[in-house]
């Protein structure tokens, strides 16, 4: 690590018009009298004057108001200043330079910010560079600059000019929308694209139907114009977490549930929010970066976002709660504090030329990728969650050709619930919506299931959906359990004696007699076709076929000997088990 003396070391020893900073002039600002000739003694002079911490504060006292509040930002600031945080204050304090102390403007990758002080300012003392100040001058400064204060200025209500679209308020309804989309995966096909295991356009628009609220798309008329689910912002964070918790995983091309679905649709919104939140934090294959659609990024190497998403969570904890917020103003406050919580962890980010076709470093500011990081982060996720409620409006990006390219749903404004403050960490008060009672169901002697209001009327609903037919769906569910609702049930992979233990489990009268004894049938009858492939022997003559399995040396290898069986095309398996059927006969193929 450089040192001061290394610092001065690297600066000239004479004054030019050609060079900025030089020993001599350091010496003259520092005020040293006299100031050697010698580089050498130069360099001593300068390192005895900046080892007094004195020296370094006293440099503030001496500047105007302009100079003073430029410093005392880059100090509060977590690094060098962005050309609108500059420009902020050169407007704050109507600062024109004139040409002979400026040389040029600002550059927005660098700190290149010492134009804004005079020649002759005592602020030249700090910059031993030019591109910046020494930490171990900041480190001295901190102590003696009031450090940055994040403040929240509620919005009370919106102007036009934000240009808000939608309001859009989950909270703890966010559950009902995973419920949905967890039954609508149990009960109907939704295939993914072999490529990337995306849902295809055919299933976003399925989910568009059954969540009950369109998917705000803008630009477009409905969801049939999307090409993508990628194009979708809800849906697509559904789907993210969903998968990222486990719930659900991709086989052969379609959405599945696993085991975790039945435990989930238990709990309640809070329960929920906290498991899911968990799994988007440690989630390795959520990237939000890919989500900034209006660009073209790479990054150094691909990482783990966890570090990212527990900075916006940090951010997101000193919010006001249940008020609405500028997604700006949360913004300056992450980059003022945290201005590289993504560059740590992505190292250099490219940038893709559509003019060059050809990436270069990043031509985008601050907040064009990081600020857009933190956007994805809390629209499609935190809000999916019920975490915050959003307002939206739409966003757009230009190409480098001019044209107009890229629409997005922008987040302007958002507002901390007092769930999402509860689960978050910000508050330890939260008083929770009344949770029902745990509920069962009635079965009625005529094989109708009637499932009421309660806490467990997911569960039961998710479990009768994978086979039984739904008769009535409002404030009660009702389901028949016939003949074909078995049938399904075997197709499914579900035994009758499951579903007679989950009746006997959750059933809140007891099991009719009828209707037992009839199950219990099914039991033995769904056991007894069978469409299976086998290899055997086979012989036309009912004598040697004896002779052959009173042999020792091939009696050893028969593993069970048919005793009514017709041998049938194999391609016809499916037709000939939906005949059996509708003869009343159960027939499963192993």
């Amino acid at each position: 690590m450089s040192t001061i003396r290394d610092y001065l070391w690297e600066l000239p020893s004479q004054s030019s018009p050609y060079n900025e900073v030089s020993l001599p002039k350091l010496g003259r600002l520092a005020g040293i009298r006299p100031f050697p000739k010698q580089k050498a003694k130069m360099v001593d002079e300068l390192v005895k004057y900046y080892s007094f911490s004195s020296n370094i504060v006293d440099v503030l006292k001496r500047l105007n108001s302009f100079e003073r509040e430029l410093i005392e930002e880059r100090v509060r600031s977590s690094g060098p200043l962005g050309e609108d945080e500059i420009e902020k204050i050169v407007k704050k304090h109507n600062f024109k330079a004139s040409k002979s102390d400026r040389s040029y403007y600002f550059s927005q990758s660098k700190e290149y910010f010492t134009d804004y002080f005079g020649k002759n300012s005592p602020a030249r003392v700090l910059f031993l560079k030019k591109l910046f100040i020494p930490e171990d001058f900041l480190t001295i400064l901190r102590k003696h600059v009031k450090p940055f204060e994040i403040k929240y200025t509620p919005v009370e209500k919106f102007s036009p000019k934000d240009g808000i679209i939608g309001e859009i308020v989950l909270r703890e309804g966010f559950k009902d929308d995973f419920i949905k989309l967890i039954r609508l995966i149990n009960t109907a096909k939704l295939s993914v694209t072999k490529k990337t295991s995306m849902l295809t356009k055919s299933a976003a628009v399925k989910i568009n139907n059954v969540l009950g609220y369109g998917e705000i798309l803008v630009w477009k008329q409905g969801i049939e114009e999307i090409r993508n689910v990628k194009e979708t912002t809800r849906i697509f964070g559904l789907y993210m977490l969903l998968i990222s918790s486990g719930i659900i995983s991709v086989e052969k091309g379609s959405v599945v549930l696993t085991l975790k679905s039945g435990d989930i649709v238990k709990q309640n919104p809070v329960e929920m929010c906290t498991t899911l939140m968990n799994a988007y934090i440690e989630a390795s294959a959520i990237n939000e970066l890919d989500r900034i659609r209006e660009l073209k990024i790479k990054t150094a190497y691909h990482p783990h976002f966890k570090k990212c998403r527990e900075t916006v969570l940090k951010h997101l904890r000193t919010c006001p709660i249940n008020e609405w917020i500028s997604m700006s103003e949360f913004q300056n406050n992450i980059k003022k504090t945290d201005r590289y919580y993504l560059t740590e962890q992505v190292g250099e980010i490219l940038s893709y030329s559509e003019y060059d076709r050809y990436y270069y470093a990043r031509m985008q500011g601050w907040h064009e990728i990081e600020g857009r990081f933190v956007e994805v982060v809390l629209l499609e996720y935190l809000h999916t969650m019920g975490i915050i409620d959003a307002a939206v409006a739409e966003g757009c990006h230009y190409s480098d050709y001019g044209d107009h390219e890229t629409e997005y749903l922008s987040l302007e404004f958002f507002k901390l619930t007092p769930m999402g403050a509860f689960v978050i960490g910000a508050t330890d008060k939260y008083k929770p919506i009344a949770e029902e009672e745990a509920s069962g169901f009635v079965v009625q002697p005529n094989f109708d299931i009637i499932i009421s209001e309660g806490m467990h009327k997911q569960v039961h609903n998710l479990f009768f959906d994978r086979f039984a037919k739904k008769i009535a769906d409002d404030a009660a569910n009702i389901y028949c359990l016939n003949f074909k609702a078995i049938v399904n049930a075997l197709d499914s992979g579900i035994a009758v004696r499951e579903i007679i233990e989950y009746l006997e489990r959750h059933c809140d009268n007891t099991l009719p007699d009828n209707v037992r004894k009839t199950l219990e049938d099914w039991e033995r009858e769904s056991k007894r076709i069978r469409i299976r492939k086998i290899t055997i022997v086979e012989t036309d003559d009912k004598y040697l076929m004896e002779e052959l399995k009173s042999s020792k040396s091939i009696c050893k290898y028969i593993q069970k000997e048919l005793s009514y069986a017709a041998e049938i095309n194999g391609k016809a398996s499916v037709n000939i088990k939906r005949e059996i059927e509708k003869k009343n006969h159960f027939c499963i193929i192993e």
